[in-house]
C-alpha cells in the first residue's frame, strides 16, 4: 500500500508510526498509560514492557487492561484518520471504559467486583 506519509498521526512528530512508537513512545500513548497508573520502563524489547506492566498492575486481569489499552490507542488513531475526530486522552479513556465494561460480561464472577473497583478508581 502506498501511503503519503508514515509519520505518526497522533503526535505530528516526524516519527515513523511503528508499533513501538504508537503504543509505547507516542506522547498520546505515554499519557494514556500514565493516566491509568502505568509507567513505561526503559526497554530493549516489547516483552520487557509487558512484564513491567504485569508487575505494576499485579492483578489477575492485567491482560484485560493491556489489551484494551492498546485497542483504545488504536481506535483513537483510527477515529482521527477515518472520522476526523481530534485525538484526546478523554476519547481514549471513553473507548477504554466502554470496552472494559463490555469485558465484564465475559469475566469470571469472582473477578467482576475487583474489575469494577479498578475501573472506578482509575477512570
Amino acid at each position: 500500500m502506498l501511503l503519503q506519509s508514515h509519520n505518526c498521526v497522533l503526535c505530528n512528530h516526524h516519527s515513523d508510526e511503528t508499533l513501538e512508537h504508537l503504543f509505547l513512545l507516542c506522547p498520546m500513548a505515554v499519557q494514556f498509560w500514565t493516566s491509568i497508573g502505568l509507567l513505561i520502563p526503559a526497554f530493549t524489547n516489547h516483552n520487557d514492557v509487558f512484564i513491567s506492566f504485569k508487575r505494576q498492575l499485579n492483578l489477575p486481569f492485567f491482560m484485560e487492561i493491556i489489551i484494551r489499552g492498546c485497542w483504545s490507542i488504536w481506535m483513537v488513531r483510527n477515529d482521527f484518520i477515518f472520522r476526523n475526530l481530534r485525538p484526546s486522552l478523554q476519547a481514549c479513556h471513553a473507548i477504554f471504559k466502554k470496552e472494559f465494561v463490555l469485558a465484564l460480561h465475559r469475566t469470571k464472577s469472582t473477578q467482576i467486583e475487583a474489575m469494577k473497583a479498578w475501573i472506578d478508581n482509575h477512570l
